[in-house]
């Protein structure tokens, strides 16, 4: 019912090569598969190290800001705009590209341009 190694289920006369040339090509089918898994797995692998590495990197630089801003009296932080409490905020929202002064994801124009305090009568 299955074939072995040694004893192939079609004669090598009807299909035109021998079982040594069978298993050859076999062979080599076997390791071009395993060198493209192989290849797509080490990608995935170096682009998880290099995302960990970018937030880290990220990380340690927003923590030097935060170094930073808390090294200046309250002075310098009231002439940039800031309070001593705001700190962590503005360097986290900054280095996500939102402006500290706003809360959540809501961009200033649509703020500016709603007016929703206002009734008529």
């Amino acid at each position: 019912m299955y074939a072995t190694l040694n004893q192939p289920q079609q004669s090598p006369q009807t299909s035109g090569e021998s079982f040594a040339e069978l298993v050859s090509r076999a062979h080599v089918a076997r390791n071009a598969q395993i060198a493209a898994v192989s290849a797509a797995a080490f990608a995935a692998i170096g682009s998880a190290l290099k995302a960990a590495f970018d937030r880290l990197s990220a990380t340690r630089k927003r923590h030097a800001a935060i170094a930073q801003l808390a090294a200046m009296d309250d002075r310098m932080l009231h002439d940039i705009g800031l309070h001593r409490g705001e700190i962590v905020h503005a360097v986290t929202c900054a280095s996500e590209g939102l402006s500290p002064r706003l809360t959540g994801f809501v961009p200033a124009e649509q703020f500016a341009n709603e007016n929703t305090d206002r009734r008529v009568a």
